[in-house]
């Protein structure tokens, strides 16, 4: 399978089929289903900054970044869902 049709591979569980994107070599996370990625290009010094961050609070990158975008949601009155 080449790297662009793995993008989006049909799966058939029972009677539906539905895409999924899956990488290059196939795996799709289940914990990934119905998410979307968002990426955002960090000056390396905040991106190392984040990442100690993580380390001292024992929580991932993804943790923090949920954390920050809920506590952003809040500042502008939205209902914190992600």
């Amino acid at each position: 399978m080449s790297f662009l049709s793995a993008q989006n591979c049909a799966i058939t569980t029972g009677k539906r089929s539905e895409k999924r994107p899956t990488s290059a070599s196939g795996f799709y996370a289940a914990t990934r289903a119905g998410k979307k990625k968002v990426t955002a290009s960090l000056d390396p010094a905040a991106h190392k900054q984040l990442r100690q961050l993580g380390l001292d609070r024992d929580m991932t990158t993804e943790a923090l970044l949920i954390e920050a975008i809920n506590d952003l949601f809040k500042k502008y009155a939205k209902r914190p869902i992600a």
